[in-house]
């Protein structure tokens, strides 16, 4: 990735952040781990 996986990430959706997560190992593969809420508005 380029940068260290531990702290949390921004979830980003057209431009907008969503909410918050944590990059996860899993085996090989990377996932996010949800750490809040999220807002979407239409």
């Amino acid at each position: 990735l380029g940068w260290p996986i531990d702290g949390p990430v921004d979830i980003v959706a057209n431009g907008q952040r969503i909410g918050r997560g944590d990059i996860v190992r899993i085996g090989e593969e990377l996932g996010i781990r949800l750490r809040g809420g999220f807002a979407c508005n239409e």
